[in-house]
């Protein structure tokens, strides 16, 4: 079949290509495009550069695909090539970037920087550990050091609890609470004028502020000034002294309880002791008189008591009867008739 293509002037006839031909070509085109991998292709980018091999064991790899990244301590030092399934474990070969190297300590983990994103290996490690890595030569983080990706039905499956288990709802009624729990607008507005005023009488009272403040700078210089006798107060002795002074007023408080109970028992003396203090008041009085009259004592005790006490005598002068007829007349005779007298 022909094409005739119309040029203004004349006719002309090109040649066609046959439909035939162009089919079976976009067939194979479509066929080779399916067989493609593109983990191969970016294994073969990325590893133009070469580096150090790792060898990485895993419980578990999920969908982390050929030529993904690989980061220390969330900077890419290097990419996947090779995921293989071991007996144990799944092996995962990494191809460092130039001379970067990787602690004994480093511990891997496949992640997601999204639910539906890329896989890749993180790899963690002590910056310190980092720095000794290249004397380590390590080519190889066992499986005990590793973290297994969680699946991603499982994450899905908490996501989707998580939204049908009511928390969503949750939240909702916690808004709406807290909605209804402020005031109304005009509340809200005369709420904001009180304070209005309260910021403005504070900014107008900035002097008593001062002087708080100035009062609370004189107060720290002095207490700076005499830090010394108060590292003395707080020293571990004087502390041995603070803790003995109160084991004491705890033992006075146990005492004045008990002392306060006499007095309250003891309001019966109130009349013996008013008693006793009128005596008292005349008792001083004889003591004043006996000072008063002390000549007269001391004459009588040198005179009279002391020599009758050394000597004791009696002079019998007269002796009378009720009736007053002397007695002595016949008291004497009958002394002298005893013998008593001569």
């Amino acid at each position: 079949m022909t094409r005739r293509e119309w040029i203004p002037g004349r006719l002309r006839r090109t040649s066609g290509i046959t439909v035939r031909t162009v089919v079976p070509a976009l067939f194979v085109a479509m066929v080779a495009g399916c067989s493609l991998n593109p983990g191969t292709l970016a294994t073969k980018v990325q590893s133009a550069g070469g580096g150090q091999l790792l060898s990485i064991h895993f419980a578990s790899v999920l969908n982390l695909t050929d030529g993904a990244d690989v980061n220390l301590n969330g900077v890419r030092v290097g990419h996947v090539r090779t995921v293989t399934l071991g007996p144990e474990y799944a092996n995962v070969d990494v191809v460092l970037d130039g001379d970067q190297r990787v602690p004994a300590t480093a511990r891997a983990a496949i992640r997601q920087s999204t639910v539906l994103g890329d896989s890749f290996v993180s790899l963690d490690a002590e910056p310190a550990d980092i720095e000794r890595a290249a004397a380590e030569d390590v080519r190889q983080i066992p499986l005990q050091q590793t973290t297994a990706p969680p699946p991603l039905e499982n994450t899905l499956a908490v996501l989707a609890n998580f939204v049908n288990g009511g928390s969503v709802h949750d939240a909702q009624q916690v808004v709406d609470m807290i909605n209804r729990s402020f005031p109304s607008a005009q509340q809200t507005a005369r709420v904001a004028d009180i304070a209005a005023i309260d910021m403005r009488s504070l900014a107008g009272g900035t002097t008593s502020l001062d002087t708080m403040l100035t009062a609370i700078d004189n107060l720290t210089g002095v207490v700076n000034n005499r830090s010394t006798a108060l590292r003395e107060m707080l020293s571990p002795g004087a502390m041995q002294y603070w803790n003995e002074l109160s084991l004491g007023l705890q033992q006075v408080g146990i005492v004045l309880p008990s002392v306060g109970s006499v007095f309250q028992g003891g309001f019966w003396l109130n009349p013996m002791l008013t008693e006793v203090n009128g005596s008292i008041g005349i008792v001083r009085g004889g003591i004043d008189a006996v000072g008063q009259n002390e000549d007269l004592i001391r004459r009588f005790l040198t005179e009279n008591l002391f020599p009758f006490l050394k000597r004791p005598d009696m002079t019998i002068v007269a002796a009378d009867s009720p009736q007053g007829a002397n007695v002595l007349d016949g008291a004497d005779r009958i002394l002298r008739m005893l013998g008593a007298i001569k």
